[in-house]
């Protein structure tokens, strides 16, 4: 990351510069770190994949959320119905 990027000039980019040697130097030591330290990798095996088939159709939408939607549906019926038998049941006494 460039702390101050209004204030990089032409000359700063060329790829020669002390400033761009500067900024690989970083991006090397980053990436050596990310060898090394799990908590510095990016899982993204959940994203879409290019190519051909990036876009899902409205049916493959629903068929890849409908686990998920049953469990958190069920789960709130489940929460509802343990909520409604403990007011039915409660004495005041």
């Amino acid at each position: 990351m460039v702390p101050n990027p209004e204030e990089v000039t032409d000359e700063m980019l060329a790829a020669d510069s002390p400033f761009m040697q500067a900024r690989m130097a970083w991006a090397e030591r980053q990436e050596k770190l990310a060898v090394t330290d799990d908590s510095r990798q990016l899982d993204l095996t959940d994203m879409p994949k290019f190519g051909g088939r990036w876009k899902r159709s409205l049916g493959e939408s629903i068929e890849a959320m409908t686990p998920g939607l049953a469990v958190l549906l069920l789960t709130f019926a489940a929460s509802v119905m343990v909520t409604l038998m403990r007011f039915l049941t409660y004495d005041p006494r």
